[in-house]
């Protein structure tokens, strides 16, 4: 009979033990899954601030874009002027030189004038 008691304070001793390792089992299981939990908000933090870097990037990229579009449309447009410019010019010169050429026969008639007047 004490065999019988001894084997059951044995058996409620182990139980205890058992218990004892099954709840601290329970406090690290519980720690774990906190620690989870805080990866996985940690994760999805970042994962929200990659796609507004992404999102920044994109807008970046887009206005970049569109710089470089209306840089090559002021280019064109400066060309243009440049070409209008030098149009000018020859037409300017053109009417010099035309000016230039009446100025002469004028003087020949205001000569030939003076000198049949005369």
């Amino acid at each position: 009979m004490q065999k019988g008691q001894q084997k059951a304070t044995e058996g409620k001793e182990a139980a205890y033990q058992a218990d004892q390792a099954l709840s601290s089992i329970m406090v690290a299981i519980n720690k774990i899954t906190s620690q989870i939990q805080e990866v996985s908000a940690a994760t999805e933090e970042m994962s929200a601030g990659t796609e507004e870097v992404n999102a920044s990037i994109s807008s970046v990229s887009e206005t970049a874009t569109q710089i470089a579009k209306e840089t090559t449309q002021t280019v064109q447009s400066i060309q243009s002027q440049a070409a209008s410019i030098e149009e000018v010019s020859n037409q300017s010169n053109n009417i010099k030189e035309k000016v230039e050429a009446l100025s002469e026969l004028v003087s020949k008639f205001i000569i030939e004038t003076q000198k049949n007047g005369k």
